[in-house]
């Protein structure tokens, strides 16, 4: 075997072990998502039965009267619209809390996907994989996509711009510039 044959199946090698590795924190990540949801569904009085003067609260509210067609009742926006929006269009798929705190936890794996994507262009694999490690293990921000809340919104779409500017500075396509403006 000549030194070049070695040389790339070693680099295979790595690259299968990278992805099962990715593969499970992601499915790690999922599975802590969905234990703290069904623990704060057992445990919270107010998980379910959000307040109504709360931030959690006036999301739902305008959520709701953007169903109705009662929103924003002439009134300059209270919050920012984007979540209201969210919200109306997950309860219009299904009137639950459950869905949108799903569809959030999505977004809090697809958070680990761009850190991992970003640790790997900037630094390595082994630092993308502990950084992904690292988020998907990070309390805070696990609680925070399951409330109602801009964070977890807006913690993926500020990962997602910096995967997308790094990308960019590697292809120069004019599709990733208008992907990080969005």
């Amino acid at each position: 075997m000549d030194n070049t044959s070695l040389i790339s199946s070693k680099s295979l090698q790595m690259i299968y072990k990278s992805n099962i590795f990715i593969i499970l924190i992601i499915l790690l990540s999922f599975y802590l998502h969905l234990t703290v949801l069904f623990q704060l569904a057992d445990n919270s009085p107010y998980f379910f039965n959000i307040q109504r003067q709360t931030e959690q609260g006036h999301y739902i509210n305008s959520a709701e009267g953007l169903l109705n067609g009662t929103w924003p009742q002439n009134t300059p926006f209270s919050l920012s619209p984007y979540y209201s929006y969210y919200l109306a269009s997950t309860f219009l798929i299904h009137q639950d809390h459950f869905m949108p705190r799903l569809f959030q936890i999505l977004l809090g794996i697809l958070t680990v996907v761009f850190t991992y994507k970003i640790g790997c262009v900037v630094f390595g694999s082994s630092v993308g994989l502990g950084s992904a490690l690292a988020i998907a293990l990070y309390g805070p921000l696990i609680f925070y996509d399951l409330e109602y809340t801009v964070v977890a919104h807006m913690t993926v779409f500020i990962m997602g711009a910096l995967y997308c500017t790094l990308a960019y500075r590697r292809n120069q396509h004019r599709r990733t510039v208008f992907a990080i403006g969005f």
